[in-house]
């Protein structure tokens, strides 16, 4: 009884789930490009809109219930960035599309949630996906991994989440502060941010893996257990999963670099 207790245990303690726990549907084969469908989970109660308007002088943060209430902001000479969170209300969403003419295909990608890291020009806006991969913040959790897309237009920056994760609390904060880069340039340089963002995260997620292969590394050379096999087989498929989202996002920030001498309207 205690041996199985044990193995349990161990076994429980070598989930990274750097990989998402739920499986995604997919898609039935010989749809129309341009279906929309949402392929994740729903991890909210309601979608979430919320407006961070700002300038040199001023940031304000204004919660609404439709996309229609953004319209003061975006009428004036300040920047805007509004954030949606939760993918799972496609009516609701496609007001929001509808409101700012997206594309077809970038709607379909935009709840599509296992598209790897990317970037397409459109004639008005520059559509951006990203794999967000955060590390546990305390003993006993999970990593956390989610897509997150920006649509970035004229004067305004759409994000889109699945969830209401924290993960760019730290930009909203130094949204707050004066005087910095973030609220004296556009919202090419906010784009910009909420991706390093994204890529602080993976260093974070990186020191946590390594911190698992090292732990591994003492246990193989101190003791014998069955199920370390089967551990460092998770460890090998997270580490492909994380080679897999970086990998991407290296070619899609190549692309941008070229997008920047082409298009210099965007950075």
């Amino acid at each position: 009884m205690a041996k199985n207790k044990s193995k349990a245990k161990s076994k429980n303690r070598g989930v990274l789930r750097l990989r998402p726990v739920i499986k995604l549907k997919r898609k039935a084969p010989g749809q129309a490009p341009g279906t929309i469908e949402h392929t994740g989970v729903q991890r909210m109660e309601s979608i979430q809109l919320t407006v961070h308007d700002y300038s040199d002088q001023h940031c304000d943060q204004i919660a609404i219930r439709s996309i229609e209430k953004s319209a003061p902001y975006l009428g004036d000479s300040s920047k805007t960035w509004i954030q949606i969170q939760g993918l799972h209300d496609i009516a609701q969403l496609k007001d929001i599309w509808n409101y700012f003419e997206l594309h077809p295909l970038m709607q379909e990608d935009i709840v599509s949630v296992g598209q790897r890291p990317k970037i397409e020009s459109y004639p008005e806006h520059l559509f951006i996906v990203l794999r967000m991969i955060a590390a546990p913040t305390q003993a006993g959790e999970d990593f956390r991994s989610e897509q997150v897309s920006l649509v970035l237009g004229p004067n305004y920056l759409l994000s889109f989440q699945e969830s209401e994760d924290p993960v760019f609390a730290p930009i909203i904060k130094r949204l707050q502060v004066p005087g910095t880069r973030l609220r004296t340039l556009g919202t090419d340089y906010l784009a910009y941010a909420l991706i390093d963002n994204v890529v602080d995260h993976y260093f974070l997620a990186l020191d946590a893996l390594n911190d698992k292969v090292e732990r591994l590394e003492e246990e193989i050379m101190t003791q014998k257990q069955d199920d370390l096999l089967t551990e460092i087989h998770g460890l090998r498929r997270d580490l492909l999963y994380f080679r897999k989202s970086v990998w991407s996002l290296r070619d899609s920030m190549a692309l941008l670099m070229l997008l920047y001498f082409k298009r210099k309207k965007w950075l």
